[in-house]
């Protein structure tokens, strides 16, 4: 199961996790918490053993090219546009494509009253043909006893996972079942930390080493 870790913004945290599938930073001209100047990127980067992610925030279109070429990362991170906001949509598709490394894409969510993200396989589609390697998916909830996705849609979110590369994180403190996904994604950060993804699971670096010492396969 591939894990991948994201917004590490320390010395600390990127020691500990220094061994992850994918590291995961934010990178930009942002006073936002867990973003990162470019210098400070580098330093964490070098400590990585292996993938790194970035997501460039507060960086426009005409700086985005560049700077990608610049920080060198295995894989470039950035947030979906609405594929009913047709315009901007395909150009951020012509610009995933132009990007020179595989895509993770974010802000892509399943809610029990909000399945709608499993019949939008065209745009999926497309994101994939793009170069997106992984979608980044926050679900609410699997493991919830009080709002749990039915058995029924469960198997529909099964079988979306066995169609798309698909990294899944749940909204509950609690494992997230075998549904067929490529692996897991966890969000460092305290409660007053933002989600640079627009997710509203966070975890602590000491809860972040806990989930992944029990997932299988790690």
């Amino acid at each position: 199961m591939i894990v991948k870790v994201n917004q590490i913004a320390s010395v600390r945290e990127a020691d500990t996790f220094a061994e992850v599938d994918i590291a995961g930073f934010v990178v930009g001209d942002s006073p936002a918490a867990r973003v990162l100047d470019l210098t400070t990127y580098d330093d964490l980067r070098r400590r990585m053993a292996g993938a790194v992610c970035v997501h460039l925030l507060g960086v426009d279109d005409a700086q985005a090219a560049g700077l990608v070429a610049s920080l060198a990362p295995d894989y470039v991170e950035f947030t979906v546009v609405d594929p009913e906001k047709r315009t901007a949509s395909l150009a951020q598709l012509d610009a995933v494509s132009r990007a020179g490394v595989p895509a993770v894409a974010n802000g892509l969510f399943l809610l029990k009253d909000d399945l709608s993200l499993l019949d939008r396989s065209d745009h999926l589609d497309a994101l994939v043909a793009a170069g997106v390697a992984y979608l980044q998916v926050e679900v609410d909830s699997l493991t919830d006893p009080e709002n749990r996705i039915s058995t029924k849609d469960r198997a529909r979110i099964a079988e979306f996972c066995a169609r798309y590369p698909v990294l899944l994180t749940d909204v509950c403190d609690k494992p997230v079942p075998d549904v067929n996904q490529r692996g897991t994604f966890l969000n460092l950060g305290g409660a007053g930390d933002p989600g640079h993804d627009h997710s509203q699971r966070r975890f602590s670096a000491a809860a972040a080493v806990r989930t992944i010492r029990g997932l299988p396969g790690t």
